[in-house]
């Protein structure tokens, strides 16, 4: 790497990791150019040489807390899974994180054709965060648009015979809106969005994506038991460590 993109690297780094500690102790509100410019230490001239503007600051900062999802990934996702295991996995961590972080993972929702963008440049930026994903996962994380990343995997799950190709889209869109109208629903509320709360509203979310994909798919063919079994104990360990 060339001393120009090293340094572009380190110092976008400097401002999303002072972003994220002025999200954590002061909230979303006190995310402004002059806090994390002042914090990272430099000027706001200089962050805006990185960043477009506060928006784009804050896709940057939402994008690297999911970088836990893409960590749990590797862990849960395994060869012997069919396509349909794969998918309702990759559902279910997402969630799980975008959910931890609602209040700032809604900024990638809030004027999608313009923050998907900036999430494929984060990627960029930041290639080694998904180098050593399956080609699939690669594939699906640097699509151009939200419904598509959905298109990726349900695609395979045409090719193995669990769904039509005449319903790849509705599939898609219907997974698209329901993750959405989830986050925001979280994001907006009063309630406290602790771990607990975070975790129910994942478990949740898992059986809307369950009711939608057994909807579409093909006669004869049933939801796995194993995921389905899988995913819950993933979310009774994750709600009760002991």
């Amino acid at each position: 790497m060339d001393k120009k993109k090293l340094r572009q690297k380190r110092t976008m780094r400097y401002f999303i990791d002072a972003a994220s500690q002025i999200f954590e102790e002061e909230g979303l509100d006190k995310i402004t150019i002059r806090n994390v410019a002042n914090l990272a230490g430099f000027n706001g001239a200089t962050l805006y040489s990185y960043f477009k503007d506060r928006n784009h600051l804050l896709c940057f900062l939402a994008v690297s807390k999911l970088k836990g999802y893409l960590d749990d990934l590797q862990v849960y996702l395994t060869p012997e899974m069919n396509s349909l295991e794969r998918f309702l996995m990759v559902c279910h961590c997402f969630a799980d994180h975008a959910f931890r972080n609602a209040k700032i993972c809604l900024y990638l929702y809030e004027k999608p054709t313009e923050t998907i963008h900036h999430f494929n440049d984060y990627y960029f930026v930041f290639p080694e965060d998904i180098e050593s994903m399956s080609e699939d996962i690669r594939k699906m994380m640097t699509s151009k648009d939200y419904i598509i990343r959905n298109r990726v995997l349900i695609e395979k799950g045409v090719e193995e015979g669990f769904f039509y190709q005449d319903d790849v889209s509705a599939i898609a869109m219907l997974i698209n809106y329901t993750f959405e109208g989830s986050l925001r629903r979280l994001a907006l509320s009063d309630q406290k969005t602790d771990q607990q709360t975070c975790r129910l509203n994942t478990v949740q979310y898992d059986r809307y994506i369950e009711k939608i994909l057994s909807a579409y798919l093909r006669e004869g063919v049933k939801m796995p038991t194993v995921i389905k079994e899988h995913l819950a104990a993933i979310n009774y360990i994750k709600m009760d460590p002991a």
